[in-house]
């Protein structure tokens, strides 16, 4: 009778050991498949928010591709219209003032960035300078610098920006060499001006 009760309880031991491991093994599936759920929940959410940056990016790309031609076109249009055909564009001209004066989008909004070409005298007055614009009515065959003693001669491009407002045109802006692209004058943009 004894070894027959040593087999009855190692049975029930063992009965009870493998409930248990069994009854672990469901809660430890069971936990598993709520993180396998969370997971897909997260993976289906990245999904959507990575379809939703996917159409931004094309959005953005196709008003980015609008912007560029917008630009091409202006920079076409600006040197069409432009009578002289200088080494440094019209166009140019503008790209460059812009990109070191400090005109920001804002400060432009609603307002002309315009370029003239003009020709200016620099001549040395003792430790100075006196400079003197004219307006260019023809082409030239030749838009270098001419240098005469005390006498500089230059085609320089003035690039100004004119508002609908009344009275706010700015004369005398940026010079920009129209032969080589050297900056000579450059107004700083929006902090010289109150309006």
């Amino acid at each position: 009778m004894k070894p027959l009760k040593v087999v009855m309880i190692v049975l029930i031991v063992a009965l009870i050991t493998s409930v248990y491991i069994n009854f672990s093994q469901y809660f430890v599936i069971q936990q598993m498949n709520l993180d396998i759920d969370s997971l897909n929940q997260i993976h289906n959410n990245l999904n959507q928010s990575y379809n939703d940056l996917k159409q931004s990016f094309l959005a953005l790309n196709q008003t980015y591709s609008q912007l560029i031609d917008d630009i091409n076109h202006y920079i076409d249009e600006t040197n069409q219209n432009s009578t002289f055909r200088t080494p440094i564009s019209k166009s140019l001209a503008i790209k460059i003032v812009l990109a070191i004066s400090g005109w920001n989008a804002t400060f432009l909004r609603g307002k002309t960035v315009e370029a003239t070409l003009q020709y200016i005298t620099i001549t040395k007055v003792g430790l100075g300078e006196s400079w003197r614009l004219s307006d260019v009515v023809e082409p030239a065959e030749s838009y270098s610098p001419v240098q005469n003693g005390a006498i500089t001669y230059r085609y320089v491009w003035n690039v100004f920006f004119s508002s609908p407002e009344p009275n706010i045109v700015v004369q005398v802006g940026s010079l920009i060499d129209a032969s080589s692209g050297e900056i000579l004058c450059v107004m700083i943009g929006p902090y010289d001006f109150d309006f």
